[in-house]
């Protein structure tokens, strides 16, 4: 990816603007268009991302970034350590000169870049969200989800910069992603790193942090995503000759979704004790996992039998 600034100065104010251009490469498509992710660094350049990283700090200073909940039926339930900040608050955003531009000018340009650029995709032409995210540390991390689990979401893309200077190993709060029956993916959230994926295909989460992060996050629609046949697991979905045909269909259409719960199942447990362990929300939100995988097992037991076993043998390299 080229990242582009040019430097204008307003003589009336005297006060300098900023204009950015990102631009998505012809790799960078055939890349994202093979595997569904992209991880492309420099993404706004040094100066750009330095600034902005300042402004999130001094949001943060300020109370403006607040603490972040799950939505669990009619409760909520606080995400430890974890803090953000809707870019659609428009009082907050514009006590910060940088996030408002990315919410006003910076956000929507890309997604106009990326919905020239992907056009397998189908994108909408603005964002639908973009959020400044706060990891005070002290293990603050997210569960394995998508960030499109279905209707009525319609999030299609998923673009995380990351604004964190001198991460080490050890810092924690790296991005897992898990592509269906696949290896994980573990990328290191450096300064100026950009991840992108689709919103509807990919099993992800954060690990740990021990140090405190910052991340903004773009989040744009599909204008064609969650139809039927990305929802609605019918009979005649199930028609496979083996299980390879099975695994290939699952690892390539949204339907992944329906059962992948069933098939991670142990893994969606230990990552939610990571992030809601001791705290209210345990075990409402372990009883309703444990009630979702029953559900599903009890409908496709022999394909989660299957899949069970092929990703046990992923996971020990055979």
């Amino acid at each position: 990816m080229t990242s582009v600034v040019v430097n204008d100065v307003n003589n009336n104010n005297n006060e300098e603007k900023r204009r950015r251009e990102i631009i998505l490469n012809d790799q960078d498509v055939e890349t994202f268009k093979k595997q569904n992710y992209m991880v492309i660094d420099n993404f706004l350049g040094e100066d750009w991302s330095s600034v902005l990283l300042d402004d999130c700090k001094k949001m943060q200073n300020k109370g403006l970034v607040t603490q972040h909940y799950f939505k669990f039926g009619n409760a909520l339930y606080e995400k430890p350590n974890i803090f953000e900040l809707d870019l659609h608050d428009e009082k907050k955003r514009k006590e910060s000169n940088e996030l408002n531009f990315i919410f006003e000018t910076g956000g929507p340009n890309f997604v106009l870049e990326a919905k020239k650029k992907l056009t397998f995709l189908n994108l909408a032409n603005e964002p639908s969200a973009i959020k400044l995210q706060y990891n005070k540390g002290n293990g603050g991390c997210f569960p394995y989800h998508y960030d499109n689990p279905g209707p009525p979401s319609r999030r299609q893309l998923t673009c995380i910069v990351y604004l964190n200077q001198n991460w080490k190993e050890g810092d924690g709060g790296e991005l897992e992603l898990l592509p269906f029956l696949s290896k994980k993916i573990i990328i290191k959230p450096i300064m100026d790193r950009a991840v992108l994926f689709r919103s509807d295909m990919f099993l992800h989460r954060v690990l740990p942090s021990n140090k405190e992060r910052y991340c903004f996050t773009i989040w744009v629609d599909g204008l064609t995503v969650n139809e039927d046949k990305d929802v609605l697991l019918t009979r005649d979905k199930l028609r496979f000759t083996s299980w390879e045909e099975a695994e290939q269909f699952f690892a390539n259409s949204p339907l992944q979704r329906v059962i992948g719960r069933a098939v991670y199942d142990k893994e969606y447990q230990s990552s939610l004790l990571e992030c809601v362990g001791g705290t209210n929300g345990e075990q409402p939100m372990l009883m309703q996992h444990d009630k979702a995988v029953s559900n599903i097992y009890k409908s496709l037991k022999p394909l989660i039998n299957e899949f069970r076993n092929r990703k046990t043998l992923i996971q020990h390299g055979d």
